[in-house]
């Protein structure tokens, strides 16, 4: 609908005041309804959603949490830029953040100033050519997987875990480490099934390789299923190269 369209102005009552969250993102969240849930049942959160856009809870999470633990707290695949207004002071924050795995791109730079009077101003973009005239090329600066940026901070980490960080990480080595065949397909069949969430039919494209065959294997018969509760037996699209 169009109140999903980018980029997001919501204002919210909060602790302290009044809140307005200017958000634009680009990408998928898929647990925004987890998080939504946790918003209104464990934490208070009394403001509805006035899209089915998934990346609309990143506006809500922000105006409750801060940037820093919504950016932990998302499972998905996104970049964001959020702007939060201070109705009674004036005062700007900002707040950019990129998926753990970094899939969506994300930089920032900043104008160039005329004289030593004018104030640089932060421009960010998912492309590097949207820059082309409007950052000094020294300044722009592609923000890596898993962080934050912030003004005051700059770049900060949000998602290091132990496999990423130590390159001696090796649990398979230890005896006492047990993984399953079926706990392997289970969390496979989870990844699969969580990215299934779309306006847009689905339709497969197949490389010959042992990828896109099993992540075909494993969605076909999810799809089936949901497109069956719809009474429609329409076969996917599939395509090869």
């Amino acid at each position: 609908n169009r109140f999903a369209d980018m980029p997001f102005n919501l204002t919210f009552e909060v602790e302290g005041g009044k809140k307005i969250v200017h958000l634009a993102a680009n990408g998928e969240i898929y647990n925004h309804n987890k998080v939504y849930e946790t918003l209104s049942a464990r934490d208070g959160w009394r403001h509805d959603r006035i899209s089915g856009s998934d990346c609309e809870v990143i506006a809500h999470a922000y105006a409750k949490y801060g940037g820093p633990k919504t950016a932990a707290m998302l499972d998905g695949m996104f970049a964001f830029v959020i702007f939060e207004e201070d109705v009674a002071t004036g005062k700007i924050k900002a707040f950019a953040a990129r998926d753990p795995v970094g899939i969506k791109p994300l930089y920032y730079g900043r104008t160039a100033c005329s004289s030593e009077e004018d104030a640089a101003a932060y421009v960010f973009a998912s492309e590097l050519k949207a820059l082309v005239g409007h950052a000094d090329p020294s300044t722009v600066v592609a923000i890596p997987p898993g962080h934050y940026w912030t003004p005051e901070d700059g770049l900060v980490c949000y998602y290091n875990p132990q496999w990423l960080r130590d390159d001696a990480y090796a649990p398979w080595e230890d005896a006492s480490h047990k993984v399953t065949d079926d706990e392997v397909r289970e969390a496979f069949t989870e990844a699969v099934q969580k990215r299934m969430m779309a306006d847009v039919d689905y339709g497969f494209l197949l490389s010959g390789g042992v990828d896109s065959c099993i992540v075909s294997h494993d969605l076909l018969p999810l799809w089936r299923k949901e497109r069956a509760a719809l009474g429609d037996d329409r076969p996917i699209d599939a395509y090869t190269v």
